[in-house]
């Protein structure tokens, strides 16, 4: 029991990713506790699952627009600074949103004008916040610290929502988006007290011309790279866009409230930190588990679909969480191990392009899909489609296998042919 706990938490021996985790996990449940109640505050404002898609998209479009050059910038500068940078920004927008709801003048409009500032800090945070683990820790611990990365994440998405959804049905939303602008202060504090000389990894790369083309090509010519991240997007395009399903899937198909919806996306976090903290001392990165998780992925969206009550839904909700996070956390240290650490900020961008930056295409879509055919169709239709694109990864990696080991066994023979006839 012992060796199976030091091998779940083996990244937090090391002082500065412990600083991190905990900054970290301060501002990840701020930060969800808003998602739930600006997500709420759309749907008081217009009633509308497809304008509740709207913001979601507007808040990702700039990491679908220059997520691949905030990698850039991940690889050129110091990623804790610019971290450092966001986490101060970051409580702008929070305490502006706070304020316009407690004096009772928040409009659609300025929703919207805040969540495109939330989601421009938000491009250029990620790909550095990703990327940092592989700066704090050796090599031999960097898949355990990226599934605790993914952990802590996940925590504040189970801890927040259940905290918004009760502030806001006792006191209200305001206070929700005051306490978000203060949790800011954990990330900050927590990135001044690490030690910069105690870090793992400090390649920069220099500044050059066409270094965006030259990680998008390297991701293309790589189909261990390509394939994964191609499933990944098809599941960021339709499965993850939780914000609009799962608030709506309370909210229209249950007829629950702000609890409700906060309980769900709380089942969702829970379900993830029990999955993550599981599989943090044991997961190892394969292609083939990788696609064993998008289908396990696919047939849990279905079965919500399906789910009677909203209890059975909720119970089905902590397992689609440990299911996702098995998922994104599998194919997020693949794709680590995979690339080089010249690489790696903007190889991390393009997965948060694929994620979260297809949210401005599939949120406004899952949310008027929900509102036309309903949710649980919706639901439904997802689990197919993901399934559909994991069949399609496996073969192309089949096929991409293949044909590397015939090029293999064609180089060796032509060796073989050349000293025969010496």
């Amino acid at each position: 029991m012992r060796r199976r706990l030091r091998a779940t938490f083996a990244a937090l021996s090391v002082r500065n990713f412990r600083l991190f985790v905990v900054g970290q996990l301060v501002s990840n449940v701020g930060t969800w506790m808003q998602k739930l109640a600006q997500g709420w505050l759309i749907l008081d404002l217009t009633g509308s699952g497809t304008w509740l898609g709207a913001i979601v998209a507007v808040q990702h479009l700039p990491t679908l627009v220059i997520g691949p050059f905030a990698g850039v910038l991940a690889d050129r500068h110091g990623r804790r600074a610019i971290l450092l940078l966001t986490g101060t920004a970051g409580a702008i927008p929070a305490l502006v949103l706070g304020v316009l709801t407690l004096t009772d003048r928040a409009s659609i409009q300025l929703v919207f004008i805040l969540a495109l500032v939330v989601g421009l800090l938000d491009a250029l945070e990620t790909p550095a916040r990703q990327a940092l683990p592989s700066d704090l820790v050796p090599i031999r611990l960097l898949s355990n610290a990226v599934t605790l990365s993914n952990v802590v994440q996940n925590m504040g998405k189970a801890v927040g929502p259940a905290i918004a959804g009760v502030l806001i049905s006792v006191v209200g939303l305001p206070l929700t988006f005051l306490v978000n602008s203060v949790s800011f202060l954990a990330v900050v504090c927590a990135l001044l007290l690490m030690s910069p000389e105690a870090f793992v990894n400090r390649h920069r790369v220099v500044r050059a011309r066409g270094q965006v083309r030259e990680g998008l090509r390297h991701v293309r010519s790589t189909p261990e790279l390509f394939g994964p991240m191609m499933l990944l997007a098809v599941a960021g395009l339709l499965a993850l866009n939780f914000q609009v399903l799962l608030l709506l899937l309370a909210r229209t198909t249950f007829g629950g409230g702000s609890a409700e919806a906060g309980y769900l996306l709380a089942a969702l976090g829970a379900g993830s930190v029990v999955g993550g903290l599981v599989l943090a001392g044991v997961l190892r990165a394969t292609r083939s588990r990788i696609i064993y998780a998008a289908l396990v992925l696919s047939a849990l969206f279905v079965l919500t679909g399906l789910a009677p009550s909203y209890w059975s839904a909720l119970c089905l909700v902590f397992v689609l969480g440990s299911a996702t996070v098995a998922f994104k956390t599998l194919v997020s240290t693949w794709l680590q191990l995979r690339s080089g650490p010249e690489m790696r900020g903007r190889v991390m961008s393009l997965l948060v392009v694929c994620s979260a930056g297809m949210s401005p295409l599939g949120a406004p879509l899952m949310g008027w899909a929900a509102s036309t055919f309903g949710t649980r169709a919706t639901f439904i239709v997802i689990g197919v489609c993901v399934a559909a694109a994991a069949v399609v990864c496996r073969a192309y990696l089949g096929a991409a296998r293949s044909s590397a080991e015939d090029s293999v066994r064609r180089t060796k023979a032509c060796a073989v042919q050349e000293v025969k006839e010496m």
